[in-house]
């Protein structure tokens, strides 16, 4: 070994005011695993005025988000059916769940971004299992995707494809 170089990780400074207490810190264990709190940390130097647009990619089904995810979504992005899978809700509630949300179990959920976020949603159950039916493959994934950024709506662009 010629030579370490020592990495020095964020210290976990902020914590949402809800888990003050720490009595409730399985809702955030993950995020303080991989040390997600470094963004936390920084919450008071973020543009509010200027936050990155969050484009996922991923099977929703159940139309928009609830108010516990600090998103501002189109419902037009989202499919809405009596069944639906929720991994794209899940994703996008390890991303972006309400920061200090209300004491309830779905508040008490916190996101890595401690912000609110502007939503462009890539419904994979309303393009591929939906009314369209169409035939799943990662070009036409990629292609919906590219569609979101061509249009404009992307200056800074946080991305998620499950």
């Amino acid at each position: 070994m010629r030579y370490v170089r020592r990495g020095y990780f964020a210290a976990l400074r902020a914590i949402p005011d809800n888990h003050a207490d720490l009595a409730n810190v399985d809702k955030i264990d993950h995020h303080l695993a991989v040390r997600a709190f470094g963004a936390w940390n920084v919450r008071q130097l973020l543009n509010a005025a200027s936050p990155p647009r969050l484009v996922v990619a991923d099977t929703f089904g159940g139309g928009p988000p609830l108010p516990n995810y600090d998103v501002v979504a189109d419902s037009a992005d989202f499919g809405n059916f009596s069944t639906y899978l929720t991994h794209g809700y899940h994703v996008l509630g390890v991303i972006s769940a309400d920061y200090e949300g209300d004491g309830s179990a779905r508040g008490l959920v916190t996101g890595i971004y401690p912000g609110t976020l502007t939503l462009s949603a890539v419904d994979l159950a309303r393009h591929f299992a939906g009314p369209s039916n169409r035939h799943f493959s990662w070009p036409a994934v990629e292609n919906l995707i590219l569609d979101r950024v061509r249009h404009g709506l992307v200056s800074r662009l946080v991305s998620r494809v499950s």
